[in-house]
């Protein structure tokens, strides 16, 4: 094959020529060469060696034929992967709805949701004493901000049984 010893990329003083352009210039080539040499002529390469417009045609052909069982499994991939993003939100929500049936049937904590590859719900550290001390201040601060009344001291505040005196009008 008179290709055969050629990167898919070709590196020239202007930079790479990337996969299609590269295609498209074989094919171009491929075109040409089959319209424009005659049957008998033969070409000679930069490397001296000499090849005829069968051989040509033939070592274009097979350098085409790779270019399109590339593009074949592209495609192939690219539907693959279509189908995979389709799939991807119902095995999410059903994984999801697994998840959440496991750790209901178990418990949150339990150890026996390891089996299942689940991570059990950690105990919550208690507070220390200067914890706690902090959080009963904040609490009655935020009731002093926001006026909130605990049963005892709401029932005081109302009033008992009303007396209204109606009298007729003259």
């Amino acid at each position: 094959m008179a290709f055969e010893n050629l990167p898919l990329t070709q590196t020239t003083s202007r930079g790479s020529h990337p996969r299609a352009k590269l295609r498209k210039r074989l094919v171009r080539l491929r075109a040409g060469i089959a319209t424009q040499l005659q049957r008998g002529e033969a070409l000679v390469f930069v490397r001296g060696r000499t090849v005829t417009k069968g051989q040509l045609l033939a070592d274009l052909d097979a350098a085409l034929a790779v270019y399109g069982a590339t593009d074949s499994l592209s495609r192939q991939l690219e539907a693959q992967r279509l189908k995979e993003r389709a799939l991807y939100a119902q095995v999410y929500d059903a994984i999801a709805t697994l998840e959440l049936a496991l750790r209901t049937l178990y418990g949150n904590k339990s150890p026996e949701l390891l089996a299942f590859g689940l991570k059990p719900a950690k105990a919550r550290r208690g507070l220390t004493p200067e914890e706690k001390v902090i959080a009963h201040a904040r609490s009655l601060g935020t009731r002093e901000i926001r006026r909130t009344l605990g049963p005892k001291q709401k029932q005081a505040l109302k009033s008992g049984p009303v007396a209204v005196k109606i009298t007729p009008k003259k």
